[in-house]
């Protein structure tokens, strides 16, 4: 394990260390090593493109485990740049030129067109890609060559605080990327039976259909709950000329059973709805009231809570509230029609 503490990279052993004097085998995860220098040159590769063609600057760098990150300073990206910037850096990838990393003294500076001040005065060290990038780079490990970074590019980017933070890949990472978004194509031309090239397209038409799909089911869902709440207002237990419709449902969503006892009451005035829904191991409960019903419902609905330990309220016209299924929804059901009858006794 490592950690950077007090400007220094510190590493810590699982075990003690043996007696003093004892040989002792150290080793290098070399993939991991060469991920981390593929992915940190070709960070100096593509923030010197956007700086050479565009005069876009680097602010800030980030090396992900799976994607890395730099913060360019520009509040603004277009698809154009981006391709271009990358199409630069890749050529400098195919070149092959030399990487060299070198210590410098304070007064050499200014022979060299740095991209950007180192943050030390003494011990500086740059790493340097001949005619193309000069970078302060204090302790980053880079390939001897721009070859060896392999391929870089460039994910997406989206705006971060003024900046754009632009995600990228590198090298071996970048070919993994690339093979599984690959496999991810070849499954979907499989599944939607297309080729490659037509593959935006037919999605675009698949995605339409589906939008016209939902809006019809929507439309057929609410002339069923219209009908529903017909057929239900007519099947209503009259009780001194108001009538009371008491049903138990299982697995139904609330938002469905909430607008089914609005269409009841909407039409129905001289009503009073009592829901209740079996949800695993919960009751909850919906009731409503007609315009011409003076009976307040979130009253109603507070005084059934307690019996299954329940919380919620709403309005005089519509409350509802959920709860343990400490009782069943039937005798929850016969409790609030009880309840009712009191209240309007009363």
């Amino acid at each position: 394990m490592e950690k950077e503490a007090d400007g220094s990279i510190r590493h810590y052993l699982r075990r003690p260390l043996p007696d003093a004097g004892a040989p002792i085998k150290g080793v290098l995860d070399w993939p991991r090593r060469f991920d981390h220098m593929q992915q940190h040159a070709g960070q100096h590769i593509l923030s010197a493109a956007f700086a050479e063609t565009f005069g876009i600057q680097t602010a800030a760098f980030h090396m992900g485990k799976n994607i890395s990150t730099i913060d360019l300073g520009t509040s603004s990206l277009e698809d154009e740049t981006a391709a271009k910037a990358e199409q630069t850096a890749n050529r400098m990838v195919f070149k092959d030129q030399p990487i060299i990393a070198k210590r410098v003294e304070k007064a050499e500076l200014d022979r060299y067109p740095l991209r950007k001040p180192p943050t030390v005065s003494e011990n500086i060290r740059l790493v340097i890609i001949e005619g193309f990038d000069y970078n302060p780079c204090a302790r980053g490990t880079h390939p001897a060559r721009t070859g060896e970074v392999g391929p870089i590019k460039i994910i997406g980017w989206t705006r971060d605080r003024g900046h754009i933070r632009l995600e990228f890949v590198c090298g071996w990472r970048a070919l993994a990327l690339m093979s599984k978004e690959h496999r991810d194509i070849r499954q979907l031309t499989s599944l939607l039976q297309t080729h490659a090239d037509d593959l935006c397209s037919r999605v675009e038409k698949r995605l339409e259909d589906c939008h016209t799909l939902e809006q019809d089911l929507r439309r057929l869902k609410e002339q069923v709950l219209a009908f529903e709440a017909d057929s239900l207002a007519a099947q209503g237990e009259t009780d001194g000329g108001l009538a009371v419709i008491a049903r138990v449902f299982d697995e139904r969503p609330m938002k469905e059973c909430r607008k089914l006892a609005a269409l009841i009451i909407e039409h129905h005035p001289r009503c009073v709805v009592l829901f209740v829904i079996k949800s695993g191991s919960h009751l909850q409960v919906t009731c409503a009231r007609g315009e011409d019903v003076a009976i307040d419902m979130n009253a109603l609905v507070k005084q059934s809570l307690p019996r299954i330990n329940g919380k919620g309220g709403g309005s005089p016209n519509a409350a509802q509230g959920a709860g343990e299924a400490k009782i069943s929804a039937e005798d929850m059901i016969g409790y609030l029609k009880k309840a009712l009858a009191e209240i309007s006794e009363s």
